[in-house]
């Protein structure tokens, strides 16, 4: 009876190993549709944004659970800048994934390396039904007839609406209740004199706030050079401009609010987010920006009436009275590939297709749907009330909590922009209204994205030289003792500009610039120019 019993639990074990083997051949056969008692894939990937700080947490987090529950994949995120991701590339070193800004030369090393998996043939091979725009597709294709990757915040021509806005960057804001306090207006900052003596009544004023004395203006060159010259970069021959004459006006008005004690030194020397620090914190009277702008809803929590306001642009000298202004990117922001020896290919273009789900680039934005937000009567997305008042009460700790906006590096921009909930605070009032007005001085120059230079190529290390050259030297007559040195130190600028290269460059660009014009079936892209045709 003993052996007899033996046997039986033998068996009984054996039958039991047995099928959860069975099982487990299943699951794995599923792809991405994981038992949740399945422990997920862990991918490494390398984001070339050395200020992104988010870790994978699929415990805490509510959308990094949701993604990880649904498609079986979490991640190791690494970040560093462009020459960290050079050196893996030389070091053969890449991660299972890789982020990188488009439009930097690495994007097209790590295309021409062998380094990476052809999207449309992983698509091709393990998910047929994945749908990228043929417009991307098209615009990001490589000479061997492949495209590498998945890029954000693109604008299909194909899948534009009436209604939809082609987004710029190029942005100005200012304190609306000091204005208030002092009787300062929006058409203040349509003019340089008008925006001087505007600054100078907040200069006089010297106001106190929160232990900082109010700062007039941090302002940026490049932006204050779209207002001046209206974001042209074309000329009636139809080629690239990367010399506007605006330039020098921006620099030497900058220059006068340097000298008049209207923006300090550190404006030219800060980061985005330190100045975006500096005006949450109050310091700050106005400011040029889009990306700043995001950076500062601290300052409305813990003071409701610190709001920001959208303010001018300001015209030039040569403003005459139709105009426009350049918008920041309609071919997106970053490109995302696959290295073509990871050993979860499959596993990671099935995550792709979930994540560009127009579903996913809200959930992606707004946390999970049915956890952090639904749609209301009107179509838009509304938070649930208990989110709501948690993303009222501390934005920072809900976006922990929740994955707010924080992983948007697969997101469709025209279904959030269309679905943007109403604003219901301060910071949600001024950061729809702001884009939405300079979105209306926006025009299709999305050949002038075309004129990148591709690295590895002799052009792209005299435009390092050029680049670095350049910033140092702006600062430098920012920063001049009068106008006179100011544009002294412009041609010595150009001067030296052209000793490095700057004309291979130029003409490196503009063959670039009028190859994407012929890529997209247009002889110019500058509104006038189209208006007398």
């Amino acid at each position: 009876m003993k052996k007899i019993i033996g046997c039986m639990l033998f068996l009984l074990v054996l039958a039991t190993a047995l099928s959860g083997c069975k099982s487990e051949s299943i699951e794995v056969s599923k792809g991405n549709n994981k038992d949740e008692s399945e422990k997920p894939i862990e991918v490494e990937w390398f984001i070339a944004f050395d200020w992104y700080s988010k870790q994978w947490d699929d415990i805490n987090t509510a959308l990094d659970k949701y993604i990880t529950e649904q498609t079986g994949v979490k991640f190791k995120i690494t970040t560093g800048n462009e020459e960290k991701l050079s050196a893996l590339i030389a070091g053969n070193q890449l991660p299972d994934m890789v982020t990188v800004a488009h439009s930097s030369p690495q994007r097209k090393m790590l295309e021409n390396s062998g380094m990476l998996a052809p999207l449309d043939e992983l698509i091709k091979e393990y998910a047929p039904d994945y749908k990228i725009p043929q417009s991307m597709q098209e615009w990001f294709r490589n000479e061997d007839g492949h495209f590498y990757g998945y890029v954000n915040y693109f604008y299909p021509p194909e899948e534009l609406q009436a209604e939809d806005q082609l987004e710029t960057h190029t942005a100005m804001y200012a304190r609306a209740d000091i204005m208030d306090q002092l009787g300062i207006t929006k058409k203040d900052f349509e003019t340089k004199e008008g925006t001087i003596t505007a600054l100078k009544k907040v200069k006089d004023a010297n106001i106190e706030y929160n232990g900082f004395t109010v700062m007039p203006a941090y302002f940026s060159t490049a932006d204050i050079s779209q207002f001046f010259g209206g974001g042209k970069r074309e000329d009636e021959e139809g080629n690239l401009i990367t010399r506007p004459e605006s330039d020098l006006e921006a620099i030497t008005f900058l220059n006068e609010l340097y000298r008049e004690g209207l923006m300090p030194e550190e404006a030219v020397t800060l980061t985005e987010d330190q100045i975006g620090e500096k005006i949450s914190a109050g310091a700050i009277f106005a400011f040029t920006g889009h990306r700043v702008m995001t950076k500062t809803k601290a300052l409305t929590e813990s003071d409701p009436h610190a709001k920001l306001t959208h303010i001018g642009p300001i015209k030039g000298d040569d403003f005459s009275g139709d105009w426009h202004i350049l918008p920041n990117s309609l071919s997106g922001w970053t490109m995302t590939s696959i290295n073509a020896n990871s050993p979860y290919k499959e596993e990671i273009v099935k995550f792709f297709e979930f994540m560009t789900s127009e579903e996913m680039s809200l959930n992606a934005w707004y946390g999970p749907k049915g956890i952090t937000w639904d749609y209301n009567q009107d179509g838009k997305v509304e938070y649930l009330p208990d989110v709501q008042k948690e993303v009222d009460e501390d934005y920072n700790k809900a976006e922990l909590k929740y994955g707010l906006g924080n992983f948007t590096w697969f997101v469709d921009i025209l279904p959030v922009t269309r679905t943007m909930p109403e604003p219901t605070n301060p910071f949600d009032e001024y950061s729809t209204e702001g884009p939405e007005y300079f979105n209306e001085f926006t025009y299709d120059a999305l050949a002038l994205e075309g004129a990148i230079v591709e690295g590895g190529t002799p052009e792209s290390a005299i435009k390092a030289k050029v680049d670095d050259y350049t910033e140092k030297m702006t600062a430098e007559m920012i920063l001049a003792e009068s106008e006179e040195e100011a544009e002294k130190l412009y041609e010595e600028l150009i001067k030296n500009q052209d000793n490095l290269g700057f004309k291979e460059l130029y003409d490196y660009r503009n063959k670039k610039f009028k190859e994407a014009k012929e890529r997209l079936g247009v002889e110019y892209i500058w509104p006038e120019y189209l208006d007398e045709k």
